[in-house]
C-alpha cells in the first residue's frame, strides 16, 4: 500500500512541476505580444473649444450636502 502511495504522490508531484513550469512561459510571451498591439503609433490629438463669456444654463445635479471650511466676508460698493 505504501508502494502506490508513493507512486501516487510522485505523479502528483510531476504533474504539478510540469504545469506550473508550461504556463509561466505562456504568459510571458502573451504579455510581451500584448504590449506591441496595445500602444498604437498614431500622435495624440488634442481639440481645443474658445470659451466665450455667456450665461451657463445647464442644471448641477448633486446627492449630497457641501460645508465650507471656512467663510468669508464680501463686501460690495453699491451706488
Amino acid at each position: 500500500m505504501k508502494k502506490y502511495d508513493c507512486i501516487c504522490l510522485l505523479l502528483c508531484l510531476t504533474l504539478g512541476v510540469n504545469t506550473s513550469c508550461s504556463d509561466k512561459q505562456s504568459n510571458t510571451e502573451k504579455e510581451e505580444q500584448g504590449v506591441t498591439t496595445v500602444l498604437p503609433d498614431a500622435k495624440n490629438e488634442v481639440t481645443i473649444q474658445v470659451l466665450k463669456r455667456q450665461n451657463f444654463n445647464h442644471e448641477l445635479v448633486s446627492n449630497g450636502k457641501v460645508n465650507a471650511r471656512s467663510k468669508a466676508d464680501l463686501r460690495f460698493e453699491t451706488g
